[in-house]
């Protein structure tokens, strides 16, 4: 590692100038607000940076630690531990750093394998996810990053020799939010800033970084680009190539912010199981959206609308060929299953797009299964033996009236009695029925399905099997053994979210009600910090 700093010589007095540096001021005192407002950031907003201990994150941190606006919150270095002694005095610079600036520092370490085949993909992966570990924690929303106009050049040239559709020349946006959490934002207010200017202003203010000796490496593609090929494209075409290539990208980006009010409006919606089988935690994994949303646009928009509701969904974009399988089987009107990155699943319904999270990563979010008061858990699958069917009675919770049943982390279930007062309308949404009270006479009880069950849902002529019905719904096979029922004495009344029974539904002769409500709270075994991310 090599700490770049200027020794002794006389500071560049315009930039000092510039950033009101002079007069034994702060460096870069007052140049947040200008950098801020240049992404739409509002100067006081509260952020986490991102510090490597390069010379643009290094600068950042001074431009930040200056502002009047006193907006930084906490700077995360994160060592990847693939470069021994010199990943450790990165650390130390930046927390001794941070220790002289008066910043709040936090350090994480995480571990990669160091073979070089996509070690740029998997660190930047896991860099973001630690990063928004750390905003969630602090209760920040914006990520501010280093990135420059010269990252942004490198990124517009890897990713036309890979190959990409128009959204991808558009190159690094000022702005994005993270693809597992829409609430993060990701800011980067250098982009208009070339990378030596950044350390100029460094140099003058005698300031020192540190030098990544892994930047030097050409087996990294980006490095490649960065000293080879955009050195030669200046050689050749003279510096105004660069500019231009920054000209292109800008139309591009015009191009594409054009295109996104057009397709903006699509957009999950949230599963069909996060009222009737999931807890808060997980209850946003996956989604659905009408397929005519998709299947009626233009090519070039179905495709860019494809890609950014697979990364919005699973964190990670599609692949080119699998973009286009979907991308057929919608345009000719086919019904699929396509695998996505990660585990995903992308369902293609005749009527709609289903968007099915892993297993893995549904128990990883946080416990689906319910629970009673006396903590009871069932765990019963739906595709059980049917030697289960004969304890069926043995089965389940009571729920009394009034009463209530704990079905797990965040979500209650409340039965009371209403009166039928003429011309009231009937209360009937996911998280809320009412019944006929007579229809419901014996003794309720909420469990989970079980082989053979049946039922006949509001509006249908007769009954069927339960899987059958659950299907029809959407609710993808691994999620149908989470589902939970209300019963009568053995008649299903209520499919907890989903639709309520025939047998049950309120008639003209109604003379009470039944109201069955679910009501959704915040995890209490979550950590209260990290709890109002999902709220």
């Amino acid at each position: 590692m090599q700490i770049q700093t200027t020794l002794g010589g006389e500071p560049d007095l315009q930039a000092q100038a510039i950033l009101g540096a002079a007069d034994g001021a702060r460096p870069a005192h007052g140049r947040w607000a200008q950098l801020a407002c240049s992404v739409g950031l509002a100067p006081q907003t509260n952020v986490v940076l991102a510090l490597s201990g390069g010379a643009d994150s290094v600068y950042l941190l001074h431009v930040l630690a200056a502002a009047r606006e006193s907006p930084l919150l906490a700077a995360v270095h994160i060592d990847h531990g693939l470069r021994g002694a010199e990943s450790i005095r990165d650390m130390e610079f930046c927390r001794d750093l941070c220790a002289r600036l008066g910043v709040r520092f936090v350090s994480r370490a995480v571990a990669l394998d160091p073979s070089p085949s996509g070690l740029e993909a998997r660190a930047r992966e896991e860099r973001y996810a630690v990063l928004a570990q750390e905003a969630r924690r602090l209760r920040v929303r914006t990520i501010v990053t280093g990135h420059h106009a010269d990252d942004a050049l490198e990124t517009l040239l890897m990713r036309w020799m890979r190959g990409t559709d128009l959204g991808g020349l558009a190159s690094l946006a000022r702005e994005r939010s993270l693809a597992r959490d829409a609430s993060l934002r990701v800011v980067r207010p250098l982009l208009f800033q070339r990378r030596e200017e950044v350390r100029q202003w460094l140099q003058s203010w005698n300031e020192p970084w540190c030098e990544d000796s892994s930047n030097s490496d050409t087996r990294f593609a980006r490095n490649r680009v960065r000293h080879v090929v955009l050195p030669h494209l200046t050689e050749q075409f003279g510096s105004g190539a660069l500019a231009n290539l920054k000209a292109f990208a800008r139309a591009v980006e015009s191009l594409e912010s054009n295109w996104a009010r057009a397709t903006e409006p699509i957009a999950w919606s949230p599963p069909a199981t996060s009222l009737c089988a999931r807890s808060v935690s997980n209850a946003h994994l996956g989604g659905r959206l009408p397929r005519a949303a998709v299947a009626r646009l233009p090519k070039a928009l179905r495709r860019r609308s494809l890609w950014r509701l697979v990364l919005e969904g699973v964190g990670c974009a599609p692949r080119r060929a699998l973009l286009d399988q979907i991308d057929a089987d919608l345009a000719h009107g086919r019904c699929a299953r396509h695998a996505l990155p990660r585990g995903w699943d992308l369902h293609l319904r005749s009527k709609e797009l289903v968007l099915v999270p892993p297993k893995e990563v549904l128990a990883s979010a946080g416990p689906g299964a319910w629970r009673s008061r006396r903590e009871v858990q069932l765990s019963f699958e739906f595709e059980r033996s049917a030697t289960v069917a004969s304890a069926a009675e043995d089965l389940g919770i009571s729920l009394s009236v009034p009463g209530r049943v704990n079905l797990g982390p965040g979500r209650t279930l409340l039965a009371t009695k209403v009166p039928a007062e003429p011309g009231r309308p009937i209360e009937r949404n996911p998280a809320c029925v009412e019944l006929d009270w007579r229809a419901c006479s014996a003794p309720l009880r909420v469990r989970q399905p079980l082989p053979g069950d049946r039922v006949r849902l509001l509006g249908a002529s007769g009954s069927r099997p339960l899987a059958r019905a659950l299907a029809d719904m959407g609710i993808p096979r691994a999620e149908r053994g989470q589902i939970l029922l209300v019963l009568s004495g053995e008649q299903i009344v209520w499919i907890v979210g989903l639709r309520p029974s025939e047998h049950a539904r309120i008639r003209p002769t109604t003379l009470a009600r039944l109201r069955l409500e679910l009501s959704r709270e915040p995890d209490a075994s979550v950590n209260p910090v990290e709890q109002s991310n999902w709220i």
